[in-house]
């Protein structure tokens, strides 16, 4: 995110360690949607949430991928660099369509409470938003920017987009509509805290009662940041700082680092481990597993030779 290529002490350790932990844990992910869809999704509201969850999950999988592939640019393959490129461009990019798919759903859950979404308008918004935005950004910066020339659309030094100066670059083709989503993330992240008070603070009616709202923000703000992407703004600030401003500018960089390096495996814990059916469901399946094998062991066991005599 940052304009030009930065060193600082165990950076690239840290990005490294949270990538792979990342895609571990959006791995593992897909694998319990797959083993709990049935029990878990019997609504629309369900539908919805848990079908843009699979979609962010898979698009930031293979974008760490893409990014992984590439540690060192200078010793991959000739021509390796533009494709790995346009595929981070494009899954950084459609991940964070999916988390404005959620961010609008949940606004529309919030303001328009007696008004359902019809499943097949939301789902086919969400495809348009989630695939066919980012590809035609990917596919007029490509064109635009020498049709993909490396120096103009792609640096070799970073396998990644180029900043030339403030407005100029083809990584404005990612930072715009990056932060224009993160923004209005922000804003239905805002909208539901509101509703939450607006809701709760004419019942409160002592320091407990208080107590248990602000658990509730806390709550909300802590499931809702990684799946709605808030941690980008920090690249904004990254932009903006200057790295030679000690200490603040580090501290930024190594925060912007930590939480997006790792935002797959904080997906896993917000939108998988923190759902309630979720758990019970995986419970429920390990559960049942566990009891077959214990009663398949306990009735061959009953019916071995040695017992017969």
């Amino acid at each position: 995110m940052a304009k030009h290529p930065i060193n600082l002490m165990y950076m690239e350790e840290l990005t490294y360690a949270g990538l792979g932990l990342s895609i571990f844990s959006l791995a593992l992910c897909l694998v319990i949607e797959f083993l709990v869809w049935n029990a878990v999704v019997k609504t629309n509201i369900a539908h919805f949430r848990h079908t843009v969850l699979v979609n962010i999950t898979v698009c930031l999988l293979i974008a760490h991928c893409s990014f992984l592939a590439a540690p060192v640019p200078s010793a991959s393959p000739p021509n390796w660099c533009l494709p790995l490129t346009v595929m981070k461009h494009f899954c950084f990019l459609a991940a964070f369509f999916w988390m404005l798919c959620l961010s609008l759903g949940l606004l529309h859950q919030v303001i328009f409470v007696f008004v359902h979404l019809r499943k097949k308008v939301y789902l086919g918004l969400c495809l348009f938003l989630g695939y066919i935005c980012p590809l035609v950004i990917v596919i007029v910066t490509f064109i635009t920017y020498d049709n993909g020339s490396k120096g103009s659309y792609y640096s070799d030094e970073t396998c990644w987009l180029i900043y030339e100066a403030t407005l100029k670059g083809s990584i404005h083709a990612f930072l715009f509509p990056v932060f224009i989503i993160v923004f209005v993330n922000m804003f239905t992240m805002v909208v539901v805290i509101s509703r939450i008070l607006k809701s709760t603070l004419l019942e409160v009616s002592s320091h407990d009662d208080a107590k248990e709202v602000a658990q509730s923000i806390v709550k909300t703000v802590f499931l809702l940041t990684p799946t709605l992407g808030i941690t980008w703004i920090l690249g904004l600030f990254v932009l903006m700082l200057d790295l030679t401003t000690k200490p603040y500018a580090q501290i930024v960089n190594y925060a912007f680092t930590f939480f997006n390096s790792f935002q797959g495996f904080f997906i896993l814990l917000t939108g998988c481990f923190s759902e309630k059916k979720v758990r019970d469901a995986l419970l429920k399946r390990f559960g049942q597993q566990h009891s077959m094998k214990y009663k398949s062991e306990s009735s061959t066991g009953l019916t071995s030779p040695t017992n017969r005599t």
